[in-house]
């Protein structure tokens, strides 16, 4: 019984595990200038650690998908 209850455990604890590691995460966001308050265009955006990045449009509005 202790086994099939351990075995439950290990299968439950991995499936989160990948469960987790297939969601989409989108970061949304503006880039606006501080001093002004108007948004600038053509901003890279880039996430740390991985060759992922994006450009901010002419609203400088964007949108970065892990």
């Amino acid at each position: 019984m202790r086994k099939i209850i351990y075995n439950l455990y290990v299968f439950f604890i991995c499936s989160s595990m990948i469960y987790a590691q297939e969601r989409e995460i989108i970061i949304i966001g503006k880039t606006i200038d501080s001093e002004i308050g108007e948004p600038i265009i053509g901003v890279t955006i880039s996430e740390k650690g991985v060759n992922n990045g994006v450009i901010s449009d002419a609203e400088g509005k964007f949108s970065l998908t892990h």
